[in-house]
């Protein structure tokens, strides 16, 4: 049986999980990681374009953005955020 502190929760963002999401926008940057070419980096995921708490607090806010946060034990270690063109 899989303990509950144990799953990653999905769900819709909230300006409550700003902060984490530009903590981990921030360490995850290419910028931050000189020990490789940025062209494999950025293959592998790592993000390209920074975002400040200011801005993810406005793409929660919109309704043309969805902003999700993965959870584990109420605290944020992912997100995704995508936009309707």
């Amino acid at each position: 049986m899989i303990s509950d502190s144990s799953v990653i929760k999905i769900e819709k963002s909230d300006i409550g999980d700003a902060p984490s999401m530009a903590q981990i926008n921030h360490k995850n940057l290419i910028s931050n990681k000189k020990s490789s070419a940025a062209n494999e980096l950025e293959e592998s995921g790592f993000l390209i374009v920074p975002c400040s708490e200011e801005l993810i607090n406005s793409y929660i806010s919109s309704e043309k953005y969805l902003s999700l946060s993965a959870k584990l034990n109420n605290e944020v270690v992912g997100y995704a955020i995508c936009c309707d063109l």
